[in-house]
């Protein structure tokens, strides 16, 4: 993982500072859910679960699940299980559609 992380980057600290999210969690107030798989030999786990202490430490909302059997390619069904909840809680049980035309409704003046 950190020779792949290094040769993408050119390998300087500040590269790989540049790269990583962690350095603007604070600024992050949107509701997160951050999926990744323990066994991904290019993402840390443990950094998932960083960020989302982070972003929340700073008054956001978010949430890391660690999917212990799998690596980058996390099957939809396990993933499913996890999203579909997250989106109904975020928007609050509402469909797409009640969302996309409220969003396409006029200012009233």
């Amino acid at each position: 993982m950190v020779k792949a992380m290094l040769a993408e980057s050119g390998g300087t600290p500040d590269a790989l500072k540049d790269r990583s999210v962690l350095s603007v969690a604070g600024r992050i107030k949107a509701a997160v859910l951050i999926l990744t798989g323990a066994r991904d030999a290019r993402t840390d786990a443990a950094q998932a679960q960083k960020l989302a202490e982070q972003i929340t430490k700073n008054g956001g909302n978010a949430k890391a699940i660690i999917y212990p059997d799998f690596g980058r390619k996390i099957p939809i069904e396990a993933r499913n299980k996890d999203i579909d909840p997250f989106i109904d809680r975020v928007l609050g049980n509402r469909d797409a559609n009640e969302i996309g035309h409220q969003a396409a409704q006029p200012a009233k003046d």
